[in-house]
Order: C-alpha cells, then structure tokens, then sequence
C-alpha cells in the first residue's frame, strides 16, 4: 500500500514536471486539500469524539480520538493546523497566499489565519486530548472550514469538490 502510493505520488510529480503550468487550476488543487482536510478535521478529528458530528451527535466519547491510545490527538490537530498556517501565511516567495493576495482574497485570507490561530488557542485551553470538553474546539474548527469554502475559495473564483457525498 505504502509503495502504491508513492508511486502514485511519483507519477504525479513526472506529469507535471512535463505539462504546462495552469495557476488557477494549482490553487484550485490547494484550497480544495485545505477545504477537504478541515472538513475532516472539524468531522472525523473532533466532531466524532465530541459528541458535535452527525454520525455521533451528543454522544462524546474520548475512545473515538484518532490517537486515543497514545493520547497524541491534540498533537495531530495542533499539526495540522500548523501546517495549514504555513500554507496560507505569506513566505519570501511566491506562493498560495501571494496568489490569494493577487486575486483580491487578503481579508479573506487574513480571515483563514486568524481562524487558524483561535482554533490553535481553543485546543490549548483543553485538558489533553479531551474531547468530552471540546464543543468549543469543533465550533473553532467549523468558523475555519467555512472560512476557507464560503469566504476564500468564493473570493478566488474556484469551484469547491462536493466533500462527504456517500449519504451519511
């Protein structure tokens, strides 16, 4: 499995190494990864264990964490907000928030960060990977979701990938 999806990986780095470059459709590709991965977030990461999510709603359980066992839950999502702020933030050189910025989305932009950083204070404030108490940390990461599918990716001109269609 590991090997596959490397591959996989590999493959898509040769193609685009030899076909024509299209920005709109790369940032497209990157707002729609960080639209799917805060959906997971706010759903699976913590909605699922705090009793916020659908499939489990007002049934919060710790058990149902991602990294229950080891107790590195928070850890994970603290990660992955992490790494969303590096894609957003603006860097010494061209990048997703520079594109962002030439299309006219800064507020928006800015709106995405801001919404990170809460989300990151909220998640500090808890007691370790306990979601019993974390209503506050999926309304974080629910600003956060909307804040990149209603606000950035409508600024940017980008149609958004239909997340979680399979019915449930």
């Amino acid at each position: 499995s590991i090997i596959s999806n490397l591959e996989e990986i590999n493959k898509v780095y040769k193609n685009y190494l030899v076909s024509p470059k299209d920005e709109k459709w790369e940032n497209a590709l990157v707002i729609n990864t960080l639209i799917a991965s805060s959906y997971r977030l706010k759903e699976w990461r913590i909605g699922n264990s705090s009793g916020n999510a659908g499939k489990f709603k007002n049934d919060p359980k710790n058990e149902r964490a991602e990294y229950f066992l080891s107790q590195n839950s928070f850890e994970a999502i603290d990660a992955i907000l992490e790494a969303h702020k590096q894609i957003v933030e603006k860097n010494k050189y061209y990048d997703f928030a520079s594109y962002a910025m030439d299309k006219g989305a800064s507020i928006e932009l800015l709106t995405v960060i801001e919404k990170i950083k809460q989300t990151q204070e909220v998640l500090k404030k808890l007691k370790k990977d306990d979601f019993i108490n974390a209503g506050a940390l999926f309304n974080s990461a629910k600003d956060l979701h909307n804040a990149y599918y209603l606000s950035l990716i409508g600024q940017l001109s980008v149609t958004g990938k239909i997340l979680d269609a399979d019915g449930d």
